[in-house]
């Protein structure tokens, strides 16, 4: 849309007379373009607004859409569509924006023309005003009036005393004397009130001595020997026995540290736990599976097979130490080699790393001097130290062949898992006990011919 020049012509006539002012004032404006050609015979849209001094407090407004003249005029009637009487023009300076299609063309001051409406109120009134009141004119002015308590209605009782209220007379108040309130500014100055319940009290005998630590009861120095008739903890023959509800795990005594981690629980079965910080001679909690299924190993070179596993859940970081034993049953003539290794959370089958590590804790077993029969065997054992973290973990014992001919067997498996809590003093956490030596990795591919075997 084009930018407006808005040229106005107010002409704010005043439509009245005195006898009968309607609230209304004319208002002309000639519409341009901005190349300064009138707008002629163009659909327009004007807001007048009046605003009080401060310029932003509106007190009337109302849209006209009007179609200019063929001279680009706009002729309209300020005050025929919204009520102008609402105005009280005598209590502030007014000024009047206009608004053509949206865009604000300017505000300028009301000065004398719409105050005409103001003709309509009298502000003051001139010349003699003739009134006559009877009782007015019957009061002698040098003596003054005289009003009485009868000549006022529901005025009974403001110039006597013979109000009742029947609440207060019923009340407890209505019994005080003057002698009954005496002491009332005086009332802590008296300190010989006797009260019977106080005392045969017990705390009738404290006295300020017995008081002075009453801020200071948190203040224990330590020092059970000051307490009066303190226990000797150290040399009492008295036991006490602290009773759980049940006899499972829903019951426990836990003693914990200051920030909530548990240093030794017992519970109702009798089983006792801890993170281990600071124990001594605990005992090692054991995980264990067994028996006489027998396991054909069928993996050979770069493939294993999971003979055993054994999972523990460990109550806090420790170290375990994983026990495995069983034989082999040499099933085919000729020589072999069976690989074992232990690994825990892991799979050479899917790890490069487990696979590395496998190798590094390998124990190779092979029936190179055994008589060439098909029923030949050969026990074995082997251990492994691995520290853990607090957590569920799984030790597997993997195995696989060097032929992949060899029909051989894993029989008898026993694995057995032990967790040594660390961080304490005792025998079940001594880093001698418990330290596992770095391997000497040395790698030789094993050969395919018993002459190459060594």
């Amino acid at each position: 849309m084009k930018k407006l020049i808005l040229f106005l012509i107010l002409t704010i006539s005043c439509l009245t007379i005195f006898a009968q002012t309607p609230n209304q004032f004319k208002y002309q404006a000639v519409l341009r373009n901005t190349d300064g050609t009138l707008m002629i015979e163009e659909d327009v849209t004007l807001v007048i607004s009046i605003l009080r001094s401060d310029l932003t407090t509106s007190v009337f407004e109302e849209t006209h859409s009007i179609t200019t003249t063929s001279q680009g005029l706009v002729n309209l009637n300020i005050g025929s569509i919204e009520d102008l009487s609402t105005i009280n023009w005598t209590i502030d300076e007014y000024f009047i924006e206009i608004s053509v299609d949206g865009t604000i063309m300017g505000t300028s001051q009301l000065l004398s023309v719409p105050y005409a409406l103001q003709a309509k109120t009298a502000e003051s009134v001139t010349g003699p005003v003739t009134e006559t009141d009877p009782n007015f004119s019957a009061w002698d002015k040098s003596s003054g009036i005289s009003i009485t308590e009868s000549q006022i209605s529901d005025l009974d009782h403001f110039t006597t005393t013979d109000e009742t209220d029947p609440l207060f007379g019923v009340s407890l108040a209505a019994g005080i004397t003057s002698a009954d309130t005496a002491l009332w500014n005086d009332k802590l100055d008296s300190y010989t009130e006797t009260d019977p319940l106080f005392d045969v009290s017990v705390a009738s005998g404290i006295t300020t001595v017995d008081t002075a630590y009453w801020n200071d009861k948190s203040a224990f120095d330590g020092d059970f020997a000051s307490l009066y008739n303190a226990p000797n903890i150290a040399n009492t023959t008295y036991a006490k026995n602290i009773t759980l509800n049940t006899n499972d795990a829903t019951s426990s005594v836990n003693i914990t540290k200051n920030n909530g981690t548990s240093v030794l629980k017992v519970d109702g079965t009798g089983r006792i736990t801890g993170d281990g910080s600071g124990l001594s001679n605990v005992k090692p909690l054991i995980n264990y599976i067994g028996g006489d299924q027998r396991y054909q190993i069928t993996a050979n070179y770069g493939s294993y097979n999971n003979v055993r596993s054994v999972t523990m859940t460990a109550p806090s970081s420790g170290v375990c130490f994983i026990m495995a034993s069983g034989y082999l049953d040499w099933e085919s003539t000729g020589w072999d080699l069976i690989l074992l290794g232990i690994l825990m959370d892991q799979d050479p089958n899917t790890s490069w790393n487990a696979e590395d590590e496998w190798y590094e804790y390998l124990n190779i077993i092979t029936d190179y001097n055994c008589p060439d029969s098909s029923d030949q065997y050969t026990s074995f054992a082997q251990h492994r130290c691995i520290p853990v973290s607090a957590g569920t973990h799984t030790f597997y014992l993997w195995a696989n062949k060097h032929s992949a001919a060899a029909k051989t067997e894993i029989a008898d498996v026993n694995m057995s898992v032990m967790f040594f809590p660390t961080g304490g003093t005792g025998k079940s956490s001594n880093d001698a006990m418990i330290k596992e030596d770095e391997p000497v990795i040395r790698e030789e591919r094993v050969p395919n011919t018993v002459a190459g075997y060594k």
